[in-house]
């Protein structure tokens, strides 16, 4: 079926066209990386490979999983609003979802209606993923390490899978481990582009989900606090400055004009927890209905319980189809890297990049999960930080005696390169 109508479309162009158009990019983009990464060529490779059969099963052999209902909401509303007689552009930063719509009706103004051209773009931002799994990986763990997480990632399945449909996540997911790869050099540097590359990855990735806005105060507090002398870094007071204006400005704007925070509007004008542990509550896949949040106290209670069933869910004794058995063997990835940070805890608080990529991984975790009550939601959800925490689970372990002198070997920002 699939070489059938690539033969159709060599004889007479197809609305398809701009599809494979783009995705023909990727794959040259793909072996330009390569070269330049030639550590990492094999596994960015495989990915687009992975990535494009999934693209092209989705259109011309069967639907993939999670690929109706949210993704064929957001493909009719960017067509929709492509044709619309006024700007694809109005509205954009209010809603973080009608911000998908307009990234959709943009590809659409150029394209036509084409869902494939539409796919390239995830497809793309899959496949640059693997490369800042193994930067972000090379940088807390040595090259091999980064070679590794950037294998298992090429092959994580849900990765994949988000990775070759028309959802956000794919790009989200990008977009914070691209951050996050940045925070750490400059945690190590001061360095004020990588502050930039902190700040606009974290807007961005807030731009399409709320969860990440969060973190561009937290990154200016990570980088004034853990902020090292190694390297050609500023002076402290220099990069404190510079980090703490870059984030008041980016959460002034956000407070003023909704961008990145319709999510928790509420809570911020409210004080409300309403929402909270609400997100998704419907369905066959929901999970703790029983157990409500009515007040900050239950939020600070609650918030373990509600984080272990959202990366580790669904358990044995929540099983009731066989959807929950694909999203129990899901969970199987998070409890690994789980357990291997949990492993490498010493090591990994010793290190001042560690300690900054666990804290960016435990407030991503936690704030999904006080928002989520459903294991379909989850599953989406959690891997938006797969990446971040399978390259924080391939930090490398160190002698602790070294540890404990506060002297832990670090693999240089060479090991990324």
């Amino acid at each position: 079926m699939l070489a059938g109508a690539l033969l159709g479309w060599l004889a007479a162009p197809s609305p398809d066209a701009p599809g494979f158009v783009g995705l023909a990019g990727v794959g040259l983009l793909t072996v330009m990386l390569g070269r330049r990464y030639p550590a990492v060529a094999k596994p960015l490779l495989f990915a687009y490979l992975i990535r494009l059969a999934l693209a092209l099963v989705q259109v011309y052999v069967m639907k993939l999983p999670d690929s109706t209902a949210d993704s064929m909401v957001f493909e009719a509303r960017g067509w929709s609003r492509s044709q619309g007689p006024g700007s694809i552009w109005e509205g954009f930063g209010a809603r973080t979802d009608v911000n998908y719509h307009i990234i959709v009706a943009a590809i659409y103004r150029l394209t036509g209606r084409c869902p494939l051209a539409v796919q390239a773009l995830s497809v793309l931002c899959g496949t640059l993923t693997i490369l800042e799994v193994y930067r972000l990986g090379s940088q807390l763990g040595g090259r091999s390490r980064g070679v590794q997480a950037a294998w298992v990632y090429a092959f994580f399945p849900t990765g994949a899978l988000y990775s070759s449909i028309i959802l956000r996540e794919g790009i989200v997911a990008y977009l914070g481990v691209y951050a996050t790869r940045n925070l750490v050099t400059a945690v190590r540097t001061r360095g004020f582009g990588a502050m930039v590359g902190t700040f606009i990855g974290y807007a961005a990735a807030g731009l399409l989900h709320a969860g990440f806005t969060l973190l561009i105060p937290v990154a200016a507090l990570l980088i004034a606090w853990l902020g090292t002398s190694r390297g050609a870094g500023r002076p402290r007071m220099v990069t404190v400055a510079a980090a703490v204006a870059i984030a008041a400005v980016l959460v002034a704007v956000a407070l003023q004009t909704g961008a990145g925070i319709d999510k928790f509007r509420k809570i911020i004008d409210e004080g409300s927890t309403q929402q909270l542990g609400s997100y998704g509550a419907e369905g066959g896949s929901r999970y703790l209905e029983e157990v409500s949040i009515s007040g900050w106290g239950d939020v600070v209670a609650q918030a373990p319980l509600r984080t272990a069933y959202f990366l580790f869910g669904p358990f044995p004794w929540t099983i009731r189809s066989p959807h929950h058995v694909i999203g129990a063997v899901d969970a199987a990835f998070y409890i690994v890297a789980v357990l291997l940070v949990l492993r490498k805890r010493r090591e990994i608080w010793a290190r001042p990049d560690g300690r900054a990529v666990l804290i960016v991984s435990i407030i991503l975790s936690v704030v999904y999960a006080m928002g989520t009550a459903n294991f379909g939601t989850a599953i989406r959800h959690r891997v938006k930080e797969a990446p971040i925490l399978l390259a924080l689970a391939m930090l490398e372990r160190v002698p602790r005696t070294r540890v404990a002198s506060g002297a832990p070997a670090v693999p240089s920002e060479a090991e990324a390169e």
